[in-house]
């Protein structure tokens, strides 16, 4: 209880402010916090982009217009517009704005001889939800523990952020990918900006989870993206699950026009820019994501990565342990039998890929008398853990420094259904509270406040150093070997212990690959040949 009072004294004491620094905008001050004895300078809704409102809806990121006035900064700004979700630890009363696009910066206000490593953040969500409000991804505790300069910065989403329609062609060579160009305007403007801040802008570490973990891949992938930062850090991201090719983009985009009622009208961009933010969220599709167009985003990044073709920096990337497990339990509510699991399999697979899909994954392996763990265990591997394994091993191949992880501990306040006995590990996204440092915020108990400054003193190492294990300083952390074949061990971060492993899911990724391969260079769309949604027709939907 004492950690969360001193967290939550900290989260609301805004009665110190800070230094007032110059920005390319303008001046700005903020407020400051003490966190582990440490004071932190914090600047929180920092606008560095134009509101993209009216006009500059669905276009590049501008710079936001100058100021010449001190600016107070110790109010965290709305997020961006997005649907409901249970999935964020949202603080109460937060505001949703299509005038989002801020940052916020936590940096250590004691003394120092050199300039801090710097680590970006980029937050998940699916490319539909998220924002750098979170209590969970608060900067405060990680800054202090690593003596780093921690950075946030929210992206348009959904609709708002990933739309790709014909008509845009018009305008420009840009198309879609807007939350993404959000990003790597933030990235430049960190860079010209972060020395003011104490940081070092050639030591930034780009690090993401989820669709902020796909989104690593993607800036991999963007050579805009590499003169600003050095290394990355991937948490449970799909670069190849979370983006679309080009068609499917503009079929997803006309869809989006037609539900908007603005494909029969003779300029729809100004139509869709009329349209307030609110409605544009009730006829999002389900799946708006970033965009392969041959410019921006010049290829699929699973196929930049695995054949070299990307930024060439040191990684650390890792996932949970059962990722989507708690999936398997939502779509099955009762146990699945041994007899049911294998009829399902084959009935999915046919009889030859199902023999086969059952002998690498049996469920046995996984709980005896409940195959929905196996079921999780397979959803887990398609969408993450196997893509993740490839993504580093391409990385080891080609001898470039690479650390992996697995985190495998059930949080105390993740509760479990009661007939969900199959679920004992870690779900996608627990492991936030423990590299940031901030489980406080549930009341966790001492191992696991332990355990986050473990996985916060590694995180940050790897920032300053390039290497999770520093530079044989203190404190000592076990060492972490890098993550090279035969064995390609990785840190699994589990309590009571932990400890190194190596992979074990070798056999079941294998079979995953080909399927990696076909989705990577898929142009497949799911319209027969005279749909107005297939690329071949898309002229009907060009400017009038």
């Amino acid at each position: 209880m004492r950690q969360y009072l001193s967290f939550l004294f900290a989260a609301f004491a805004f009665s110190v402010p800070t230094p007032i620094v110059q920005t390319e905008n303008g001046p700005i001050q903020g407020y400051q916090e003490v966190h582990r004895g440490v004071p932190i300078n914090q600047y929180v809704g920092i606008p560095h982009i134009a509101p993209p409102l009216k006009n500059l809806r669905f276009r590049p990121p501008q710079p936001h217009p100058a100021w010449t006035e001190v600016r107070n900064c110790s109010t965290f700004s709305p997020i961006c517009p997005q649907g409901p979700s249970n999935a964020f630890t949202f603080p109460p009363h937060y505001k949703m704005d299509e005038d989002c696009l801020t940052m916020n910066i936590y940096a250590p206000a004691t003394p120092s001889s050199e300039k801090r490593a710097v680590m970006v953040w980029i937050h998940g969500g699916g490319f539909m939800n998220g924002g750098n409000i979170e209590l969970r991804e608060r900067g405060g505790e990680m800054a202090a523990v690593g003596d780093v300069i921690m950075v946030f910065f929210n992206y348009r989403l959904g609709v708002l952020g990933f739309l790709a329609i014909p008509p845009m062609f018009d305008e420009g060579p840009d198309i879609g990918n807007w939350g993404m160009k959000d990003q790597v305007f933030g990235l430049a403007w960190v860079n010209r900006n972060i020395a003011n801040f104490g940081g070092d802008p050639s030591r930034v570490t780009l690090f993401g989870e989820s669709a902020g973990g796909s989104a690593m891949g993607m800036h991999l992938t963007i050579p805009s993206s590499w003169p600003y930062f050095s290394k990355v850090i991937i948490e449970s991201g799909a670069p190849v699950i979370e983006l679309l090719n080009l068609n499917l983009s503009l079929a997803n985009g006309i869809a989006s026009t037609v539900e908007a009622g603005c494909d029969d009208r003779k300029d729809v961009m100004e139509c869709m820019r009329d349209h307030k933010w609110e409605t544009l969220l009730i006829v999002l599709p389900p799946n708006i994501f970033p965009v392969i167009d041959g410019h921006f985003l010049p290829e699929n990044p699973y196929n930049a990565m695995v054949s070299g073709r990307h930024h060439k920096v040191p990684l650390m990337i890792g996932d949970v342990n059962q990722e989507f497990w708690n999936l398997a339990g939502s779509l099955f509510l009762t146990p699945v039998t041994i007899d049911e699991y294998k009829a399902m399999i084959k009935l999915i697979c046919g009889q030859k890929i199902g023999d086969h899909v059952l002998s690498i994954y049996p469920c046995e392996n996984y709980n005896k008398t409940d195959c929905r763990a196996v079921l999780g265990e397979i959803i887990s591997d398609f969408v993450l853990s196997c893509e993740t394994d490839m993504v580093g091993e391409a990385f080891a191949n080609q001898s470039l420094p690479v650390w992996a992880f697995e985190f495998s501990h059930h949080a105390s306040w993740i509760g479990v259904p009661w007939n969900w006995g199959f679920w004992n590990g870690a779900p996608h996204a627990s492991e936030l509270e423990f590299v940031w440092s901030t489980t406080a915020i549930h009341n966790g108990t001492a191992a696991e406040y332990n355990l986050s400054t473990m996985m916060s003193q590694y995180w940050t190492n790897f920032a300053k150093y390039g290497d999770p294990n520093g530079n044989g300083g203190s404190p000592k952390l076990p060492t972490w070997p890098s993550y090279t074949g035969p064995s390609y061990p990785r840190m699994n971060f589990n309590l009571p212990n932990t400890q190194v492993v190596n992979r074990y899911n070798e056999q079941q990724c294998e079979f995953w690959r080909p399927i990696y391969a076909f989705w990577a260079n898929s142009t497949w769309l799911p319209f027969p040949k005279d749909s107005p949604l297939r690329p071949e027709n898309f002229h009907k939907w060009k400017k009038h």
